[in-house]
This record gives structure tokens, C-alpha cells and sequence, in this order.
């Protein structure tokens, strides 16, 4: 049987309709590919182009200007809790994320501190080091950091001791396991828990004799800071002046610097006599110093 063939204006038109709807399902398609594409656009170049500008190394960019680039607060805030919620704490840079979504008013420090107390390192290295960027606006985690403490491991501990170091008040709640820590077994602990306690200020003044102890260390890094740190505990640091004073023939000029500010620290009516001629390298050294404010007060 022959097909029977309409070729009335009335049935080549009902093919147009048809026509139409592929057409539609055609450019929807695209655009819903298009869409996907900026999606992954946005998550794989700008947001990674935004976290960037901060760093825990040198000077950050104000988070104004991260937050202006993803959009402004309200579209940055969505673009930010979808890239931790799809990445973190995975990626290297979800710290940074959390601290710009903190800065989106997005209220992230219960959930870090529920990160914090979970048994998943991954989840405690991000979240430590997102306190970190947060520094005194994440106080509340400051009894989650201070259990970290005791971490078997060293990449935990030092994380929490550096996050403290931006929590001056939590901090002063732990400053006697933060002395214990002067003497942990990791070099990078000792570091940060020396630099904490200079934070702490006044409060740290029981840390005192253990930090004393740390005057004589070989390495000319660690007298420096230890002075630093004594001269921020201020008058609470009296018993360290005679020690401290030995420290004014340092063999390194870095250190006999850090020394005199901080007895200038400890006593500001004290007359300090000048250290002596420092060698051509120690004075390079003494002039960076100053240049970035090191031994002044914070």
C-alpha cells in the first residue's frame, strides 16, 4: 500500500511546531552546557585567583577585594559555601575560602570548631589553619585549639599553637601548656608556641622562666625570638633582665637588637648602654629588622 502524503498548507504546517520545540530543546541544552562550563570556570580558575591574594606568608589582601571580585558578599557567599562544600578540606586553599566566607558574615566558626573536634586530620589541618587567617574573631575555637595540643602529631600541633598565636585571650587560658610545648620535640611547635606567648602579652607571665632557658639555645633564630617574646610579656618579664643582659654581647646583632627592645620593654625608664659595634652583616641584619618593626611593640 502507497504512503499516503499530505501535502496540504495545513500539514506541512503541523510540522513547524515540532520543528519549533527542537529548536528550543537545542539552545536549552547549550545554554544549560554553557552554564555548567562557567560553573567550573568560576570554580577551577576565579575562585582559585581570588584565594590566592591570601596567604600566611607576607601580607594579605583585604578581603574586600576578594569578596568584590567573586561578586560581592551575597553572590561570593554562595560561590564560597558551594567550593568548600564540594572541595574542602581537601583542597590546599579551603582555609582561605572559610575565612572569606567568615567575612561574608557566613558564621563559620561552629563549624570549624566541629571540624577541629572530629578524629579526620584533614578536617583539623583546614580548620586550624582557616582559625588562623580568622585570627581574634574566632576565639570561641579556642578551647577546640587547645586540645589539639596534645596531638600525637607534629603537623596538628604546631597548626593549633599558630592559630593561638592570633587568639591572644584563648590563648591565655593555656599559657602553661604552651611552656610545655617549649620543649616538644618538633622545632616548628617550639617556634610558634614561643611566638604565642609573646601574643598573650602581660598574661604570659609564667611562661618567664622557661622562655629564660631558651636564651642560651644555639640558635641565634630562637634567642632573638624568645627576646621578642619576653619584651611583649613587658614588666611581667623582670626576673628575665639579667639574662637578658648577658644577651646584649650576643655574637649576632639581630639578637643584641631584639635584646635591647625588649629591656626597653620590660622597663621603659631603663638606661640602656649601647651593645657595641656590630660587624658589617649584623648591622645589614639590625636594618631589615627595623625596617619591619621587629622588636617594636604590637
Amino acid at each position: 500500500m502507497s504512503e499516503v502524503r499530505d501535502n496540504s498548507i495545513g500539514g506541512r504546517w503541523c510540522s513547524v511546531p515540532m520543528w519549533c520545540a527542537g529548536v528550543v530543546l537545542a539552545l536549552g541544552a547549550i545554554f544549560a552546557v554553557g552554564l555548567w562550563l562557567h560553573h567550573r570556570w568560576v570554580f577551577f580558575h576565579r575562585i582559585p585567583d581570588v584565594l590566592a591574594l591570601y596567604h600566611m606568608d607576607g601580607p594579605m589582601e583585604d578581603p574586600d577585594v576578594g569578596i568584590k571580585r567573586l561578586g560581592g558578599r551575597e553572590r561570593a557567599g554562595k560561590l564560597l559555601r558551594s567550593y568548600v562544600q564540594e572541595s574542602a578540606p581537601q583542597v590546599t586553599d579551603s582555609a582561605q575560602a572559610y575565612f572569606l566566607l567568615d567575612c561574608c558574615d557566613d558564621g563559620v566558626v561552629p563549624e570549624l570548631i566541629a571540624m577541629l573536634r572530629s578524629n579526620k586530620e584533614a578536617e583539623q589541618i583546614c580548620a586550624s589553619d582557616a582559625l588562623w587567617f580568622i585570627g581574634p574573631r574566632g576565639e570561641s575555637a579556642g578551647p577546640a585549639l587547645i586540645a589539639m595540643l596534645d596531638s600525637p602529631y607534629e603537623h596538628i600541633r604546631y597548626r593549633a599553637v599558630k592559630a593561638l598565636g592570633r587568639m591572644p585571650i584563648a590563648a591565655s587560658s593555656a599559657v602553661s601548656r604552651l611552656s610545655r610545648l617549649l620543649d616538644d620535640s618538633s622545632g616548628l611547635v617550639r617556634y610558634h608556641a614561643i611566638k604565642a606567648l609573646g601574643a598573650i602579652g602581660p598574661a604570659a607571665g609564667e611562661s618567664v622562666p622557661q622562655l629564660m632557658r631558651l636564651l642560651k639555645d644555639d640558635d641565634f633564630n630562637t634567642r632573638r625570638d624568645v627576646a621578642e617574646a619576653l619584651g611583649r610579656i613587658g614588666p611581667n618579664a623582670r626576673e628575665a633582665v639579667p639574662e637578658l643582659k648577658k644577651g646584649l654581647k650576643d655574637a649576632n646583632g639581630g639578637v643584641r637588637y631584639a635584646v635591647e627592645n625588649a629591656l626597653r620593654q620590660i622597663d621603659p625608664s631603663a638606661q640602656i648602654a649601647p651593645a657595641g659595634s656590630s660587624t658589617r652583616d649584623d648591622s645589614a641584619w639590625i636594618r631589615r629588622l627595623k625596617a619591619k618593626g621587629v622588636g617594636a611593640e604590637e
